[in-house]
């Protein structure tokens, strides 16, 4: 337990691992910060008021559908998340 970075998660898979119980990656999304496979990227910077996805060439559901400015606003805003 306590394992929540996506490294870590990759790791422990691979070891057959298939149980998790950490609040790092909602912990980290509350305060601002993305995992993506081109690394942390974290929101809240004004860097990221652009309209382009949270990971470019990306074609999972929050990158096809949110821009980074828009993730970027709900977090300013302190809404909730647009995937629930």
């Amino acid at each position: 337990m306590g394992v929540g970075t996506p490294k870590d998660l990759v790791t422990c898979v691979a070891a057959g691992v298939d149980l998790f119980d950490c609040v790092l990656p909602t912990r980290c999304a509350r305060n601002g910060l993305l995992f993506t496979s081109a690394g942390k990227v974290t929101i809240k910077n004004a860097a990221h008021a652009a309209t382009r996805p949270a990971r470019p060439r990306c074609d999972c559901y929050t990158c096809r559908t949110f821009s980074r400015a828009y993730l970027r606003h709900l977090f300013m805003a302190k809404e909730s998340s647009p995937c629930g």
